[in-house]
């Protein structure tokens, strides 16, 4: 059992075939927690093949990932999942990602102003911790819907500008920071 992988990518010098199978060799290997980081110009294409993972339990992906993520995820470890300024295919790969973590405790989101998904819909019965990260504010078109009956802890920095958030059966809810 690989414990964890940080691969940070420069794709100036690794191509996205190189990186797919070195993701694919630490997959084989159970690893346990993933760190993605892609510096470059260019953005990554996250591997559709890469969403049925077992024994993943924390998930990072940062800066130039792009998902499209099927109907069919099977992240049933996953524990902990960190998504900074990566882009989606649409709302639907934002629905399939969650969709596909039933054992979600942590989730934190850092969003570009920019980013193509307008309603970012959160809805994990298992979630209890999210943070939210607004670079820039938000954008008057855009906003979160969270349903999270087991939510103790949110957080959301740069509201300001946001068009809306709902924050739906949360019931178990303790501490609450929403900053502009």
């Amino acid at each position: 059992v690989l414990q964890s992988l940080y691969l940070i990518v420069h794709q100036e010098r690794c191509n996205a075939k190189d990186i797919g199978i070195l993701l694919g060799i630490a997959l084989g290997l159970h690893v346990h927690e993933l760190v993605l980081e892609v510096r470059s110009r260019e953005v990554y294409k996250f591997p559709r093949s890469l969403f049925i993972v077992n024994t993943l339990r924390t998930l990072k992906l940062r800066y130039n990932v792009h998902m499209d993520v099927p109907s069919l995820v099977r992240f049933k470890s996953l524990r902990n999942l960190h998504l900074h300024y990566v882009e989606y295919r649409d709302h639907n790969s934002v629905i399939n990602l969650f969709g596909g973590c039933p054992n979600l405790k942590t989730l934190t989101v850092h969003r570009y102003s920019h980013s193509s998904v307008k309603t970012f819909t959160i809805s994990v019965p298992s979630l209890e911790r999210v943070s939210i990260y607004n670079s820039n504010g938000g954008q008057v078109d855009w906003g979160y819907a969270i349903n999270a009956p087991s939510l103790k802890l949110l957080k959301i920095k740069g509201i300001c500008g946001l068009g809306f958030c709902l924050i739906e059966n949360v019931m178990e809810l303790v501490e609450a920071s929403i900053i502009d």
